[in-house]
């Protein structure tokens, strides 16, 4: 054990001493070029998280070592620390947050690693078998320690409904897709796989949620300044978030292309001197006092907030539908609550052909018409450019054939862009394809001289709703075709298995109807002997008379 000690300290300290040899002079950095930068700054995040895979072993093993049940025999205890946390946050000066992840992803690449306990010999089971994917990529150094967190917390664990190897199927797809999500991103997606496999417990938390809403006041401080904190639920967010776009979206870099008659509304809210933070609490303020009574031609424009919930709609009509909030797919919507909600509001179908297309609505035009952006977002659900986040009220439709150069304005030619992407793709001289597997962004020279094309999926999880409705309804079909198929040739070798044993039937009683007549015939034979050798015994006593 001592060797090892030792080899791991000289390693330790063949590293200290390379690293303290990297140049930090910053006029070589600033002579970077962009493709030296962006390779240099994925090495260096590659060289941090192999440290930080040993921190993090380091951290589990101390925790290990601090076990509460050893006591003041601990680790921790022994130096005077109270915890193994205290521990580690006086000897690497790192937040309480950071040193409890460390130690969390420490004891997952541990119990992964499948090594027996030094003491007991006994090769304990993880305690979460379905993140091993997640342990396996860690130690590969492809994820971080706090991409581990977030996993866990959207994954969750098993339930009735949901088995281990269903949330070890979705860390596998997880562990797939990090490589292009943000770490935020990345935690919705676990959400997001989360609620896909457990349909289940949708409403439940979708009422554990609704219980945790709430608006709390603080008083002023001493400058006077009070506070207002409101906690929403989803569905209480998305009308409030719809409002605060209307007010700050211009503001913020919203879509260009409104409407004419909102366009000098827009023009006003992009002037204002005041901040996103400043319009929004005075539109709010406005909103409240003016109540019921509000000139929504004068503040926001177009009335009370448009929020636009999608479901499958046979799935709806048969009370299995599940509801995606637009901007906010990631929180489905229960059954109950779409049933609620369509019996105060509105519904408009959005009809897809077989192969998942919105069917066209439009007519050859320069801007796209609204029924034409309302099938985009539902298709698209958002900005379409890899790795943003942007809901469809913040997008613009691009035609991916350009207008002036003869391209349609059809809902087959549109895609969503939010307007950074959509100047970027113009700008830059980026570009968008599609072919029967989706849609994918080509790269300009300067920034790919390959061009390797980047897939673009979907941000719309209603979309894939239908996707999975569409696959199951064909899967339905094959096997109900497959099941008329084997019933067919049941009812054949049935109809011919008859048919023989009618014949075997038949054969059998002409058999037995030639044995019956044969037996007779025999009988009657011997009758006629019978009557032969009696005449015979008569004939004598007669001659002799």
């Amino acid at each position: 054990m001592e060797s090892v000690g030792i080899g791991l300290l000289e390693e330790t300290a063949a590293g200290i001493t390379h690293a303290s040899g990297m140049s930090t002079d910053v006029s070589r950095f600033r002579a970077l070029s962009d493709v030296d930068l962006q390779t240099l700054l994925a090495r260096h995040a590659e060289l941090g998280r192999i440290h930080q895979i040993r921190g993090n072993l380091l951290a589990a093993e101390v925790a290990r070592r601090s076990a509460p049940e050893l006591g003041s025999a601990g680790l921790a205890q022994k130096l005077g620390h109270r915890t193994p946390l205290d521990m580690l946050k006086k000897t690497t000066g790192v937040s309480g947050f950071t040193a409890k992840t460390a130690i969390d992803t420490g004891q997952t690449l541990t119990e992964a690693a499948g090594i027996p306990d030094p003491i007991t010999g006994v090769v304990e089971p993880p305690r979460e078998p379905w993140l091993h994917p997640v342990a396996v990529a860690i130690a590969a150094g492809r994820l971080s320690g706090e991409q581990l967190g977030v996993i866990r917390k959207g994954l969750r664990g098993p339930s009735a409904q949901v088995t281990i190897d269903m949330l070890l199927a979705c860390a596998e797809q997880l562990v797939a897709e990090a490589a292009d999500l943000t770490i935020d991103q990345l935690g919705r997606r676990a959400i997001s796989l989360r609620n896909e496999i457990d349909t289940a417990g949708i409403a439940e938390r979708e009422a554990r949620m609704r219980s945790m809403r709430g608006l709390r006041w603080i008083p002023a401080d001493a400058e006077g300044m009070a506070t207002l904190i409101w906690k929403m639920d989803p569905e209480t967010a998305a009308p409030m978030k719809e409002l605060y776009d209307r007010l700050t979206s211009p503001k913020r870099g919203g879509p260009r292309f409104v409407d004419a008659d909102r366009q000098a509304q827009a023009d006003a809210i992009a002037d204002d001197d005041r901040t996103p933070e400043q319009l929004a609490s005075d539109g709010f303020l406005h909103l409240l006092e003016a109540g019921a009574d509000a000139d929504d031609q004068h503040l926001l424009g177009s009335g009370g907030p448009i929020v636009k919930y999608t479901v499958v709609k046979d799935e709806f009509d048969n009370g299995t539908g599940i509801g995606r909030i637009e901007g906010a797919e990631a929180t489905p919507v229960s059954q109950e609550t779409l049933e609620r909600l369509v019996c105060g509001g509105a519904t408009e179908e959005i009809i897809f052909d077989k192969d998942l297309n919105p069917i066209d609505v439009g007519k050859l035009m320069r801007l796209y018409s609204k029924k034409q952006k309302t099938a985009l977002a539902a298709r698209d659900g958002g900005c379409m450019w890899p790795g943003c986040d942007r809901p469809p009220s913040w997008t613009e439709a691009h035609h991916i054939d350009h207008h002036h150069k003869g391209g349609k304005t059809t809902i087959e030619n549109g895609i969503l862009l939010c307007r950074f992407h959509h100047l970027l793709l113009h700008n830059n001289l980026w570009s968008i394809t599609r072919d029967l597997f989706g849609w994918w962004l080509i790269p300009p020279v300067d920034v790919d001289p390959n061009q390797v094309p980047r897939p673009m999926p979907t941000k719309s999880l209603a979309w894939k709703d239908l996707e999975r409705h569409r696959d199951q309804l064909q899967e339905n079909s094959a096997h109900d075709a497959e099941a008329e198929r084997a019933e067919g040739a049941t009812r054949t070798e049935e109809a011919r298995l008859t048919e023989q044993a009618a014949r075997t039937e038949k054969t059998r009683r002409t058999d037995q109807a030639a044995q019956t007549e044969d037996a007779r015939q025999e009988e009657l034979a011997e009758l006629a002997m019978i009557a032969i050798l009696a005449s015979l015994e008569r004939m004598p006593a007669q001659l002799t008379g």
